[in-house]
């Protein structure tokens, strides 16, 4: 048993990380914000409005967390489930329903399915229908990033079934090759 909170409910241990109050209610800000977008879009995909959502239940300080620790300029290649990155980079709540919409303001312009989200601009890159085809495209964005001198990084999120897919170990075994 690893024990992260004392009886007291503050951080034990030497993973502590000292961080302050307002960016811990930050944090907390976007988890909730995230629980409620996905409670209102599931919603609407079981009225029928929209035609497919997948929920980040449990999941959100996945991405809040990661996405608070990288730095802007670092690209991201999501996966479902982390719609948390996208709120908190930035990317509001009405351009994501238009994109589940399908509608004229959709960012992908009707062309990708509901819950394939990206933003060029806030540095994420689309979310593909494909298991696991946004790992091998982070390191080949890290390669790139590295033989162009940048500091920036690569960060990619899976689920258990995406481990099981070509498409990571062929990743895994490219990043190690050529470092």
């Amino acid at each position: 048993l690893v024990r992260v909170l004392g009886d007291d409910h503050k951080a034990l241990g030497p993973w502590n990380p000292r961080l302050e109050p307002e960016l811990l209610r930050e944090g907390l800000r976007y988890m909730l914000l995230t629980r409620i977008y996905d409670d209102r879009m599931l919603n609407a995909q079981r009225q029928g409005r929209i035609s497919f959502y997948m929920k980040s239940t449990g999941e959100e300080a996945v991405a809040v967390a990661a996405g608070m620790a990288l730095d802007p300029k670092d690209m991201l290649f999501p996966s479902y489930r982390v719609q948390g990155l996208y709120l908190l980079r930035g990317v509001g709540t009405v351009d994501m329903m238009c994109q589940l919409l399908s509608n004229t303001r959709d960012m992908c312009k009707g062309r990708q399915l509901p819950v394939m989200y990206h933003s060029a601009e806030k540095r994420l890159f689309s979310i593909s229908g494909n298991l696991a085809t946004q790992v091998p495209q982070a390191v080949g964005w890290g390669m790139a990033s590295a033989i162009k001198g940048e500091d920036s990084l690569a960060a990619t999120w899976t689920g258990e079934g995406s481990s099981a897919e070509a498409d990571v170990h062929y990743a895994l075994v490219f990043a190690s090759t050529y470092r």
